[in-house]
């Protein structure tokens, strides 16, 4: 994990300089993880545990069957917007403009197509909040356990689902902080298999980029809590002192 970690410090850090040529492309960094991966691999495979309990292994059935859930229902609704595109395509001028007009003016058009229904499963939550639904479900001790049990097709599923999770900027604090847990958990449990395919290099070169800023924005934010707090701590110990 650390050797992973320094290979995308490295490559954000040298991002914006024009004397890499090319060093922080995909191949580069593929070629950096396969130079590390003897030395890394060892003490991945040392850290990660095997035990694992019923209960563990039931969280884990839990959190593919909402992989499964998620992804089903994200195809179901971009196949729908697909088809409402195609349908606003085919409209004439007049109706398109009649449309136009209407949504400018506050109004509603008439859908082209019927909405499809979401999964009763759901209980009203989008996708994404049923994976952030299911995560918070499992319990911390048990969380490592149950990523153990995800196949790498699974693993591979998830780390897009924790990607949308990120990007979402609705997410409360504590929601981007379980799904970056569980990126790096996958990471370390999944490293040879990341590393021997290519097909999840640019969506873990965007997580970690979203990471980070996430990560960045809510040290600021702490950072401006804990001087508020000592702001009002020397205000009530003036006061005090006044009174007294």
């Amino acid at each position: 994990e650390k050797e992973l970690e320094k290979i995308f410090d490295a490559k954000l850090d040298n991002q914006n300089d024009p004397s890499n040529n090319g060093s922080n492309s995909v191949p580069a960094i593929q070629a950096q993880l396969k130079a590390s991966e003897s030395q890394a691999t060892g003490q991945i495979e040392s850290g990660v545990a095997t035990k694992r309990t019923g209960e563990a292994v039931q969280a884990g059935e839990r959190l593919m069957e909402a992989i499964d859930l998620a992804n089903e229902e994200l195809e179901k609704f971009e196949h729908y917007e697909r088809q409402l595109e195609e349908a606003e395509a085919k409209l004439d001028s007049k109706t398109k403009e009649e449309r136009k007009v209407l949504k400018a003016s506050g109004g509603t058009p008439e859908p082209l197509l019927p909405k499809p229904q979401a999964n009763l499963i759901l209980l009203g939550r989008t996708p994404i909040q049923h994976i952030v639904y299911t995560l918070l479900s499992i319990k911390p001790n048990e969380m490592e356990e149950a990523l153990m049990i995800q196949p790498f097709g699974y693993a591979s599923r998830l780390f897009q689902l924790l990607l949308l999770i990120v990007k979402d900027p609705t997410q409360q604090h504590m929601h981007v902080e379980v799904a970056i847990k569980c990126s790096i958990s996958l990471l370390r449990i999944h490293f040879k298999q990341i590393v021997a395919t290519h097909s999840l290099n640019e969506t873990l070169l965007e997580l970690r980029s979203l990471m980070r800023e996430r990560l960045y924005d809510y040290q600021s934010l702490i950072g401006t809590n804990m001087a508020a707090l000592k702001f009002v701590k020397q205000r009530v110990i003036a006061s005090t002192a006044g009174n007294i």
